[in-house]
């Protein structure tokens, strides 16, 4: 497993989030990083993001939140969400049918502990994704989508996010020439973290 930078944030700094679930998006994703190393991305992608209470995820798990967890409450938006994840209705419903006690069980006991104990990286095999676009603002990127959601409206004060990808012109301001330095892209993830808590320091919005 690639080793990624790894930053604490506050989740309220991530405003936009970045979804390539598209044929047509993976692709273009993929040619952005064409002769890169893997964690660097040139282009538009950070221009192809969207708010993040617009993400389906954040909706759902919010959703739970507001009626505590509970099953009975909860089931038609579980299985709406299948719904707009995909699935047609009557396979949207098996699936809610399978899954319906694992949410209210698994996240309703993740938002308990959220709440009590604050974020807690030791306890998941990977942490939050993220990425950093070209002027250095953090965008939601795949893996724990869930968590984010929780943390994020749950206003936590910080996560620990794994750093995907940077983008390149991010990357070049520290970049001392040459080829990929792991070091530089340290500096990157670090630098955009210092500026996303500045303004939260100061008491102003991120």
């Amino acid at each position: 497993m690639r080793e990624y930078p790894q930053v604490e944030i506050p989740p309220r700094c991530v405003e936009t989030v970045f979804s390539r679930r598209t044929r047509s998006a993976k692709a273009l994703f993929a040619w952005n990083g064409l002769g890169l190393h893997p964690m660097l991305r040139r282009g538009g992608w950070d221009r192809r993001v969207f708010p993040v209470p617009e993400h389906p995820t954040y909706r759902l798990m919010a959703t739970l939140y507001r009626n505590g967890f509970d099953a009975d409450s909860c089931y038609e938006p579980l299985v709406q969400y299948y719904i707009e994840r995909g699935r047609d209705e009557p396979a949207a419903r098996a699936h809610a049918d399978r899954r319906i006690d694992y949410y209210m069980s698994n996240y309703g006991g993740l938002c308990r502990n959220l709440q009590e104990q604050g974020y807690r990286a030791e306890v998941s095999d990977n942490q939050i994704g993220v990425a950093v676009d070209r002027h250095g603002r953090f965008v939601k990127a795949w893996e724990g989508h869930h968590r984010f959601a929780l943390a994020h409206f749950l206003n936590l004060d910080g996560v620990v996010a794994d750093v995907r990808w940077v983008h390149l012109h991010w990357y070049r301001r520290f970049q001392n020439g040459g080829g990929f330095s792991r070091d530089a892209l340290e500096q990157a993830a670090n630098a955009a973290a210092q500026q996303a808590v500045a303004p939260l320091k100061e008491g102003q919005p991120a």
